[in-house]
């Protein structure tokens, strides 16, 4: 029964099933979004007794942005949470992922680092997703099947691709990984972004103070005065974004 529908946005309800299937119609910015979202909390609330959570998001274009991917975990997430723990009912939440890779990526990172126990699985095909969402919580897992990966030669010059094939009941777990690998990346390209801001000299202070040594120290180390050492770890701190020493540990892989 269909209890929702605008040109963004549907909801199908099986109430006996106590199955909810979400569709994301046309959304494309952060207006849509929210309103999308704050509309899914009312007929939540007003129905009660969803346990179960299919989203189809193979048409949503818009990369939740971290401040809302907080207010995703806090509004919605969070409350749906204590509500079924409240009801001791195992939940089940499901998404057929977006076409934009950055856009399901995003929705990712709201589970990575959501307040709450959900964890979702992920499909590229709706009919797999449905069928999942039918079958009863205590249906054993299949055996892990190995991933089939491999190093494609024939691309374009100075880039190399990894074709990964995977079982689609690991999608899931994959994604999780993948998202953690690219977040850690582009934490390292920032650390080097910002170590290259450093001059040499600053550099040589940098290794110091992180092998431990006071300013007045590496003033006499250096033959410098300590009101100098004292400017040069203000700009480092500046430069490597840092508040506290202890966090110049990191940038020790640099040196």
């Amino acid at each position: 029964m269909i209890i929702y529908d605008t040109p963004k946005f549907q909801i199908d309800y099986l109430e006996k099933e106590g199955i909810s299937f979400n569709s994301f119609v046309n959304c494309n910015n952060a207006d849509d979004f929210i309103g999308i979202i704050k509309d899914y909390r009312v007929h939540f609330d007003n129905v009660g007794g969803i346990n179960k959570a299919l989203w189809d998001n193979t048409n949503l274009t818009f990369t939740i942005p971290p401040d809302l991917q907080k207010w995703v975990d806090s509004f919605l997430n969070m409350p749906d949470w204590q509500k079924l723990n409240q009801l001791y009912v195992p939940p089940k939440l499901g998404f057929v992922i977006s076409t934009d890779t950055a856009s399901h990526l995003s929705v990712v990172d709201v589970f990575e680092n959501s307040q709450t126990g959900f964890r979702p699985h992920f499909f590229v095909n709706k009919e797999e997703a449905v069928e999942w969402m039918f079958k009863p919580n205590n249906t054993p897992k299949s055996l892990p099947v190995p991933p089939e990966i491999k190093i494609l030669h024939d691309v374009i010059p100075h880039k190399t691709r990894i074709e990964l094939t995977i079982d689609s009941e690991d999608l899931s777990e994959y994604l999780f990984m993948l998202n953690k690998l690219l977040r850690s990346r582009k934490l390292t390209q920032k650390h080097t972004e910002n170590y290259l801001k450093l001059t040499k000299r600053e550099r040589e202070i940098l290794g110091l103070i992180i092998h431990g040594m006071t300013d007045k120290l590496i003033a006499t180390h250096l033959c410098l005065s300590y009101e100098t050492i004292r400017t040069h770890r203000k700009n480092i701190m500046t430069k490597l974004e840092c508040k506290k020493a202890s966090q110049l540990s990191i940038y020790a892989y640099f040196l």
